[in-house]
């Protein structure tokens, strides 16, 4: 008798494990509609920038602005995104992995990387990394964040630039492909590159 309610008790708790998953399971689903959205709406915007300030890379004016020709010197500022939580599969290690790759081209030319990591997972984990400096972390940032969140990033890479103490910007990230999918990319800031027939707006992908 003892086992029978026992077992009727697990029945009952799995049943509303269930349930509680479920519920789960169409929020995140809701939220990730909500941001793929806004994440292709973001691309429109952003392709378009890139295109243009690229063609602006080709003027007289741009050999002069340090935006667009690099400073000479052995720093490079990296600016990484990953989640603030776990149970992401390989959304993190891929971030990692990528961004290591880079680190270890960049010391084979005897450049430090300098990093401000955008998310808690990220900044725990370059906290511990060695041979870079992480100059900056930001954490709990919203899926709609407002445009002053990344303000102190943006004069970060402001101050840095025009002062030459980088000789270059990237921003690592993963980008989306489907729910299940998404793969680490690199997108170079600064120097801003001049557009060759098989440049692409979108940022290079992998680890090449």
């Amino acid at each position: 008798m003892a086992n029978t309610q026992a077992l009727k008790r697990r029945i009952r708790s799995v049943g509303n494990t269930r349930q509680i998953t479920k519920a789960m399971e169409m929020v995140s689903a809701a939220k990730m509609r909500r941001v793929q959205a806004a994440a292709e709406r973001a691309h429109i915007y952003s392709d378009a920038a890139i295109a243009i300030l690229r063609r602006t890379a080709s003027s007289p004016e741009a050999t002069r602005s340090p935006y667009f020709k690099p400073a000479d010197v052995k720093a490079k500022l990296y600016i990484i995104i990953s989640s603030d939580s776990g149970l992401a599969g390989a959304y993190n290690s891929n971030i990692f992995n990528f961004a290591h790759k880079r680190f270890n081209d960049d010391r084979a030319q005897g450049i430090r990387p300098h990093i401000i990591a955008i998310g808690r997972k990220g900044a725990h984990h370059f906290s511990r990394a060695t041979n870079v400096e992480l100059i900056g972390d930001y954490e709990n940032v919203p899926d709609n964040p407002d445009v002053n969140v990344f303000a102190s990033i943006v004069e970060s890479i402001k101050k840095g630039v025009e002062d030459g103490q980088y000789c270059g910007v990237e921003l690592i990230y993963n980008q989306f492909r489907s729910t299940m999918n998404q793969q680490a990319a690199g997108l170079q800031l600064v120097p801003i590159a001049p557009p060759t027939d098989t440049t692409e707006t979108r940022p290079r992908r992998g680890g090449s």
